[in-house]
């Protein structure tokens, strides 16, 4: 297996049993077969466990643990899985959605062909009711961007689902922030590409599932998580973007700031208020900005 290094899955999961089946499934139909697939539990109570373990007595390959400390989260779970893994190289994936079948293959090839790459991403396809859209993520190879310029312009590139990378970069990232509810897949994104070269594969890699409530989220969390996202690279936002950035960047937050008020709001003045202010100063700063979620 030295030229088919072995790759880790890794999966956070807490009462999923409904829907974590065809996860698994796509993980272990992968054309590259060198794999391990992390289960990471955060104590479910609907049976998720005893379907699990189940699922590890038809193939090896899927490991099951228990977070230590109970309902810590998604990136708490996804910590200890990490450090169980045993893999040369870390993929993320979520029990609502699922991996294209050379999703592996096609970023192991990437990482082969480009040996000082750290991290490789692919597009993703998001099933939303009975819409498919598709996340095609910034190429900044092709679009000849400066990988920092961009990053810190966007403080975004892809989702969490879509990257794969070498699990030795974590010496000098860190392991993800657990205290972080919101941006967490950016926060991790923007943190390897501010340190490596990071590549884009050209394929689809994975499918998100996502409901209405779930593409809006938490609206305070979204605000306050890129608050931190904001605050945390001020000076590498004026250093690699420009200081009038970093002003849009105070703007956008308060534009999110709105957003959250808004939501917190019965219909009435107030709302209509808050919701005027968030849609007029969106509409002013969003065309400088090539990756804008909220």
């Amino acid at each position: 297996m030295v030229d088919k290094p072995l790759v880790s899955i890794i999966m956070p999961t807490y009462n999923r049993k409904n829907v974590i089946e065809e996860a698994i499934d796509s993980c272990i139909r992968q054309t590259y077969e060198n794999i391990e697939v992390i289960i990471c539990d955060d104590h479910s109570t609907d049976g998720t466990e005893e379907y699990v373990q189940k699922r590890i007595q038809e193939d090896s390959r899927i490991k099951y643990y228990k977070n230590p400390d109970a309902k810590k989260g998604a990136n708490s779970a996804r910590n200890t899985a990490i450090r169980m893994a045993k893999g040369k190289y870390l993929a993320f994936l979520d029990t609502d959605d699922y991996l294209m079948d050379d999703s592996i293959e096609v970023r192991i090839n990437a990482f082969k062909e480009n040996p000082k790459v750290a991290m490789v991403y692919g597009n993703v396809y998001c099933e939303c009711g009975k819409r498919r859209i598709k996340w095609i993520y910034h190429n900044l190879f092709k679009d000849k961007a400066v990988q920092r310029k961009f990053l810190m312009e966007n403080l975004a590139l892809c989702s969490q689902i879509s990257i794969m990378f070498r699990k030795e970069i974590l010496d000098s990232t860190g392991m993800l922030d657990e205290s972080q509810k919101a941006w967490t897949d950016d926060g991790f994104v923007v943190s390897v590409g501010m340190r490596y070269p990071i590549l884009h594969c050209g394929k689809f890699v994975s499918t998100a599932r996502k409901s209405e409530r779930s593409m809006t989220g938490n609206k305070w969390n979204m605000y306050e998580g890129c608050k931190i996202m904001v605050h945390k690279y001020k000076r590498e936002i004026i250093r690699y973007a420009s200081f009038r950035r970093y002003l849009l960047w105070k703007i956008r937050l308060l534009s999110a700031y709105c957003y959250a008020k808004e939501s917190d709001c019965d219909d009435g003045i107030r709302k209509k208020i808050w919701q005027f202010m968030h849609e007029w100063i969106r509409e002013q700063i969003r065309p400088y900005f090539k990756v804008y979620c909220e």
